[in-house]
C-alpha cells in the first residue's frame, strides 16, 4: 500500500511538472466576458421554459427544444393597416400605418364625410384611369388620426392581447436562443470528432477582481462536460469521466504570490473530495466546492470576499459586474461567487 501510495504522488507530480510546461504556451484568459467563444451564466439561463438544472443524478442541464408561438391574430379590419412581417419579435410591437389609400364607392365616400372621419375634401382623389365625367368609385386617403375609435380598438389589441403574448414569448425566445447556441456548439463538437479542438466546461465559482491594471473574470474550479442529443431533440449536459480541475492560472500569470502553493494545496483537496465516494463532485452540492473557494478567497487576497456570504438573498444567483458603478466595492477585492456557468472554448486556451 506505501508503494502505491509513493507511486502515485510521483506520477501526481510528474503530470504537474507537465502541465507547468505547456503552460508556457499555453493562451491564458483573463476575462472571459471578452473572448470570442460562447458562455453562459447559470442566473442567465436557470428558470427560463424548457431549461432544467440537475434534473436527475447524471445530467447536470437540460435544455427542451422549443417553438415559437405567433402573436394573437388581429381583427380583420385591420388587414392591410397593419404589416405584421414574417417572424414577428415580442421585442418590437406590431406598427399600424398613419394613413392608408382605399378605392372606395360614391356611397360610401359620402358616409365618412358625413361621420367626420374624411375631413380634408383634398383627401377625396378622381382616379386617373376614370373615363366618366363623375365615377362611380373614387380614390380616398384616411388618416389614423381621423379615426379615433379604431385607434382605441388598435391600443386595446397592443397593450392587451398582444402584450400578454410578448410577455410569455420573451423569455420562451431567450430559451429557444440559448438551445440553437449549444446546438451549434454541439454540431461543431460532433463535426470535428475525438480529435476537436472544442472543448465544453462548466465552471464552478468565478473569481472576480482588478488587480494591476487587469481585470479578472474567470472560473475557478472546471469540470469538462459533453452533449447528448436526445429523441426529442433536448440537448442534455454531462460530466465528463474526468476529475475537476483547480484553474488559478489567472493568478500565476500576475504572480500573485502564493498563488502556486494555494494551486497544489487546494487541488489535492480538491482531488481527495472527488475521490471521496460520499461526496464526488457535482455543482450543485456545495460539499464538492464551497470549501474550495473559501479557501481561494482567504489564501490569494487579505480582503478577498465570498459573495454568497454578503447575499441578502440566497436565491439570487446573479454575479455582480465590475464594469458597473454599483459595483466599484467589488474592485479592490476579489470574491468569488458559487455560480455555475458553461462555456466553449479552444483546447489551447484556460478558460
Amino acid at each position: 500500500m506505501q508503494e502505491l501510495g509513493t507511486t502515485k504522488n510521483r506520477l501526481r507530480n510528474l503530470l504537474r511538472y507537465t502541465d507547468e510546461l505547456l503552460s508556457f504556451n499555453e493562451k491564458i484568459t483573463f476575462d472571459l466576458a471578452r473572448e470570442p467563444y460562447p458562455h453562459f451564466h447559470e442566473f442567465e439561463v436557470a428558470g427560463l421554459e424548457g431549461v432544467a438544472t440537475g434534473p436527475d443524478d447524471d445530467t447536470w442541464l437540460r435544455v427542451h427544444r422549443l417553438r415559437e408561438t405567433p402573436p394573437p391574430e388581429i381583427h380583420p379590419d385591420f388587414k392591410n393597416w397593419v404589416e405584421i412581417g414574417p417572424h414577428p419579435s415580442p421585442d418590437l410591437p406590431p406598427q399600424i400605418k398613419p394613413q392608408r389609400c382605399l378605392s372606395l364607392a360614391i356611397e360610401d365616400i359620402s358616409d365618412l364625410v358625413e361621420a367626420g372621419l374624411l375631413p380634408d375634401p383634398g383627401d377625396i382623389i378622381r382616379p386617373l384611369d376614370a373615363s366618366e365625367r363623375l365615377p362611380e368609385r373614387m380614390d380616398v386617403i384616411l388618416h389614423l388620426n381621423n379615426l379615433p375609435e379604431f385607434q382605441a380598438l388598435w391600443r386595446d389589441y397592443v397593450d392587451g392581447p398582444w402584450t400578454n403574448w410578448a410577455e410569455i414569448e420573451r423569455p420562451r425566445r431567450r430559451s429557444i436562443d440559448f438551445y440553437n447556441k449549444v446546438y451549434q456548439i454541439y454540431q461543431r463538437m460532433i463535426a470535428l470528432g475525438d480529435d476537436t479542438p472544442i472543448e465544453l466546461v462548466c465552471g464552478v465559482g468565478v473569481a472576480r477582481w482588478a488587480i494591476a491594471s487587469q481585470r479578472v473574470n474567470v472560473p475557478v474550479i472546471e469540470q469538462l462536460v459533453e452533449i447528448e442529443l436526445q429523441e426529442d431533440g433536448s440537448l442534455d449536459v454531462r460530466s465528463r469521466q474526468t476529475p475537476p480541475q483547480l484553474i488559478l492560472k489567472v493568478f500565476h500569470a500576475l504572480e500573485l504570490e502564493g498563488s502556486k502553493a494555494a494551486q497544489r494545496d487546494l487541488s489535492e483537496e480538491l482531488e481527495r473530495t472527488f475521490e471521496d465516494p460520499e461526496v464526488g463532485f457535482s455543482p450543485f452540492d456545495k460539499r464538492s466546492f464551497e470549501k474550495i473557494l473559501r479557501a481561494c478567497v482567504a489564501r490569494l487576497s487579505a480582503s478577498g470576499v465570498y459573495h454568497p456570504d454578503i447575499l441578502t438573498d440566497p436565491q439570487d444567483r446573479a454575479v455582480p459586474h465590475a464594469d458597473s458603478p454599483a459595483d466599484n466595492r467589488y474592485l479592490g477585492d476579489l470574491y468569488t461567487a458559487a455560480q455555475r456557468g458553461f462555456s466553449a472554448g479552444g483546447s489551447g486556451a484556460t478558460h
